[in-house]
């Protein structure tokens, strides 16, 4: 019935798992479909002793693995919600990368330099300490982003970077955790 279709008011959608048409009212031939929702979660081993400096990598690099639906895809971050166990609230940057910061200096607990590979940054997500809220001595905070990734050609990975902008001290090594909010297209 597909056929029949063209040069109508009917849209029909094609299931890309099925191959099988779904007919629904719209002024175009028929057309795929596609998108994923997702959350993907960052849960970086953290330093407790000695505390973190200003500008230093939380964690180390981050590499999301299959972040795309895609080689060289693209995506859209929704949201972000953090969760800080030891209560400390910092103030981040969290820098996203279109492939592996190879020259950046992304260590735990050294201080971030970009070196030469400031161009492969795609995104940064502005954290501040006052947008935390605390609950049963547990900060967190969640932001709507509708931030647009796309990963180099070569890639499905999305690679991220977790850089302090205060001093601070973490309880626990795994007192912290990210959580995205994804639509791949």
């Amino acid at each position: 019935m597909v056929a029949d279709l063209k040069n109508t008011q009917d849209v029909a959608i094609r299931n890309p798992i099925t191959g099988e048409y779904a007919e629904t009212g719209g002024p175009t031939d028929p057309v795929n479909v596609i998108g994923l929702s997702d959350s993907v979660t960052i849960t970086p081993t953290l330093t407790t002793n000695p505390a973190y400096s200003i500008g230093d990598s939380m964690g180390g690099k981050q590499t999301l693995t299959y972040f795309m639906r895609v080689v060289g895809g693209t995506a859209t971050l929704l949201s972000i919600h953090i969760m800080d166990k030891s209560n400390t609230k910092p103030q981040l940057d969290i820098i996203f990368f279109d492939s592996d910061p190879t020259a950046a200096t992304l260590t735990d607990n050294a201080g971030f330099v970009y070196s030469t590979d400031s161009a492969k940054e795609i995104a940064k997500i502005q954290i501040f300490s006052s947008e935390y809220s605390t609950t049963n001595g547990i900060a967190s905070l969640s932001k709507n982003l509708g931030l647009g990734l796309q990963a180099d050609a070569a890639t499905k990975n999305i690679y991220v970077g977790i850089v302090t902008q205060t001093g601070v001290t973490m309880l626990s090594a795994s007192d912290f955790k990210i959580d995205l909010s994804i639509y791949r297209d």
